[in-house]
């Protein structure tokens, strides 16, 4: 099965405009829901820019959220599998001090 990203074009990154602090997220509102194994990649092309400290909810309905995963340290990348399709993913950053959050690609592959 093929892998899909959160836009499906792979030169798309999100970087945000401002320094994020821990009140901040960013969100996907899938317009149908989805399940299978994600893998969630921040910092640039060139490896800047990670997000090292911050975590991954999931929702149903967008109103209650569940903790599925937290970021890699090391490669800031978050990784996870749903059975039960999902609507809502937000990444929420917790940055020790306000840092640029910066999301390079989301992908979703069917189990």
């Amino acid at each position: 099965e093929p892998c899909f990203g959160a836009d499906a074009m792979e030169a798309t990154c999100y970087i945000s405009s401002r320094p994020v602090s821990k009140d901040d997220w960013w969100q996907i509102d899938y317009d149908s829901p989805v399940r299978g194994r994600f893998t969630i990649l921040t910092g640039t092309l060139e490896g800047k820019g990670v997000l090292t400290h911050g975590r991954v909810e999931t929702s149903t309905d967008g109103k209650t959220w569940s903790r599925v995963a937290n970021f890699s340290q090391k490669t800031g990348t978050a990784q996870f599998s749903v059975t039960s399709p999902v609507r809502f993913i937000r990444i929420l950053p917790e940055p020790v001090k306000p840092e640029t959050l910066a999301v390079r690609d989301v992908f979703v592959a069917p189990q």
